[in-house]
């Protein structure tokens, strides 16, 4: 991740431990995702809890970077105040 924005110069590391919040915001996303996953599973092959555990675990690991990423960007645009008549000729 960039140390700041290439359009505002924002700093994407405001102060120390800024992301924490950003780990509930990815186990929001990783939950919206499993439970679905889960029960269409079960529906689809009938309930085998090791069967679905494991398949469930590989498809939360892949899509990890993608929760990982969007969780921060959401915690940073929750955050930090955005400006639309900001753009790059004023810095």
């Amino acid at each position: 991740m960039p140390l700041h924005c290439p359009i505002c110069n924002q700093s994407f590391f405001p102060e120390v431990g800024f992301y924490y919040g950003a780990m509930y915001v990815s186990y929001m996303i990783s939950l919206a995702f499993a439970i679905p996953l889960f029960f269409l599973l079960w529906f689809i092959f009938g309930f085998h809890l090791i069967g679905l555990t494991v398949a469930v675990s590989v498809a939360l690991l892949s899509i990890f970077p993608f929760a990982y990423r969007y969780s921060r960007v959401l915690w940073i645009y929750v955050n930090v105040p955005f400006d639309k008549n900001l753009n790059r000729e004023e810095n």
